[in-house]
């Protein structure tokens, strides 16, 4: 059983369903998993790159308990990874290493979502004030 999938593979498998009676387009598709996920029933996570990329988690618990599990687990832990530095960034490339079967992409997004991370992007020099009002 899979426990994240995409659109397209969601959607190739409805497709091959000949007694299929949902969707079978992207767009058709979209705002029922948008539906169930408010739900709470799945988690979708869009792909902002590629709508046919999107993720649909099916097991949320999965998901929260072993990445969240890993990211935020105590020293001492089995779960524990020294992966943040001392000013609380972790790498992108240390997030690879340490879930190599999941997408890098799907990861950012599920935790961004969570609001448990933001992207920085390291090309730029400069923190955006309105990210953070304190700053203004």
């Amino acid at each position: 059983s899979h426990q994240v999938v995409t659109i397209s593979y969601l959607l190739s498998q409805l497709q091959a369903d000949k007694t299929n009676v949902l969707p079978t387009e992207t767009s058709e598709i979209i705002p029922l998993l948008t539906t169930l996920s408010d739900k709470g029933l799945i988690l979708f996570i869009s792909n902002k790159r590629n709508q046919d990329e999107s993720w649909i988690v099916v097991q949320k618990n999965m998901l929260l308990e072993r990445v969240a599990g890993v990211l935020f687990a105590p020293e001492g832990f089995g779960e524990y990874r020294a992966l943040a530095s001392n000013t609380g960034l972790v790498p992108i490339s240390l997030i690879i290493q340490c879930f190599p079967d999941l997408d890098v992409h799907m990861l950012v997004e599920f935790l961004s979502q969570l609001k448990l991370c933001h992207l920085i992007d390291s090309t730029l020099n400069i923190v955006d004030p309105s990210h953070y009002p304190m700053l203004s």
